[in-house]
């Protein structure tokens, strides 16, 4: 639960305990909590849009229990309920029509506790701000209507965001016109990215492009990882979670190993660069 909601708890029904209450209505801060919690919260404004946004969420009781999760669940009844807390304030965004900040007051409020937040966070805005207008013609609808779910593959099991020393590949081949990816060492398997371990169908791959053996840097290729028919994984794709953290564990962090996959020359993002 967020600071400013914790400050805020009056406006929220719940039972405390009487000597608790008696305590801070002797504080001496008692007179000062709403000025308080409005610069927690960056304004008065957004105060009220916290409390509005509160009140839509704590009538529902997959999001009463968030401040307790991570302390008392199993890890993968944690995830499951992270899923179901996801659909959910997806569908809340449509019903309310929230902004994108608004969501992300949403998100803020009930402590981060979902699973599907790099769809959200990394996924839409690569594509928005990597792809050519025709690509977001063709991808950004699927991806903002849940039809595919995604994440944004970078961090490298030998590598973490030293994108210099990214080892994933993508051989251009100009036959079939079709970029082959592989992680061709251990440390380059893609490691860490959220919601790939169970989640997602589709990554955005960072790997390091390749043509007639020259290296021309590294680039986002938008990449199938598993069936959007049975969400099985794609042949010469393996993928899992990497199991449990010390924090986070709504989220099913994972790890990718990429063996000859081959995707169309069309799913380089190619608003900066492009193979023709």
């Amino acid at each position: 639960m967020s600071a400013a909601a914790i400050l805020d708890l009056g406006k929220i029904p719940s039972k405390v305990n009487p000597e608790l209450q008696s305590e801070r209505d002797c504080s001496s801060l008692t007179p000062y909590i709403s000025e308080i919690t409005a610069i927690v919260d960056g304004g008065r404004n957004n105060t009220e849009k916290r409390r509005q946004i509160e009140r839509i969420l704590f009538k529902d009781p997959l999001f009463r229990d968030c401040a307790i999760d991570s302390v008392y669940k199993p890890r993968d009844e944690m995830y499951a309920r992270g899923v179901e807390r996801s659909v959910r304030l997806f569908a809340l965004k449509e019903e309310y029509n929230w902004t994108d900040e608004e969501f992300g007051i949403a998100v803020y409020v009930i402590n981060h506790q979902y699973s599907l937040g790099l769809h959200t966070v990394m996924f839409i805005p690569a594509l928005e701000r990597l792809s050519t207008e025709q690509q977001k013609a063709k991808w950004l609808h699927l991806a903002r209507n849940y039809q595919i779910i995604g994440t944004y593959a970078q961090t490298e099991l030998g590598h973490g965001t030293n994108l210099q020393g990214l080892e994933t590949i993508a051989t251009y081949d100009a036959t079939t016109e079709e970029f082959i990816l592989n992680t061709p060492t251990v440390t380059s398997i893609k490691w860490w990215p959220g919601a790939l371990g169970k989640s997602v169908n589709y990554a955005i791959i960072l790997a390091t492009l390749i043509i007639d053996g020259k290296k021309h840097g590294m680039h986002p290729f938008l990449t199938p990882l598993r069936s959007t028919e049975d969400h099985k994984p794609l042949p010469g794709v393996k993928v899992g979670d990497i199991g449990p953290k010390l924090t986070f564990n709504t989220v099913d962090n994972g790890y990718l190993i990429l063996n000859n996959v081959r995707i169309p020359r069309e799913n380089m993002l190619m608003k900066n660069a492009q193979v023709n």
